[in-house]
């Protein structure tokens, strides 16, 4: 079967550089695509110099899972790039990121979270 990365792109009213925003390379972390739909929402061309191109769920077979990895071979795609066409399946998705979305941006964000079941620490003195 066909695995598909969907990509938004908002063309800006002005020139300038090419953004590139990811959510979603570890399963567990969905904020990612929470943030990138409401920037998708909110956002206007007239607003923005240069383009964002932004990929919301960069692994949706660990997305599906609510896992840090993909199920099919259990690798971290976070920890594949830049990937290999003949590889694993993670290894296959890193590389077609590589080669269809971060060789063509100019600047990188990439948003992470705590996980479905997020905790932090707090240290009292």
């Amino acid at each position: 079967m066909d695995l598909t990365l969907p990509v938004m792109t908002i063309h800006g009213a002005r020139t300038g550089p090419v953004v590139g925003i990811t959510g979603t390379i570890h399963g567990d972390e969905v904020v990612g695509i929470q943030v990138i739909r409401e920037l998708w929402r909110s956002l206007e061309a007239a607003q923005i110099a240069g383009t964002l191109v932004m990929l919301p769920n960069c692994n949706p077979l660990s997305f599906e899972a609510l896992s840090r990895n993909t199920p099919l071979d259990m690798l971290d795609l976070n920890r594949t790039f830049p990937g290999s066409d003949e590889g694993w399946l993670t290894e296959r998705m890193s590389h077609a990121i590589t080669t269809n979305f971060l060789n063509h941006i100019d600047y990188y964000i990439d948003i992470h979270a705590g996980g479905t079941f997020p905790w932090g620490i707090i240290a009292i003195r």
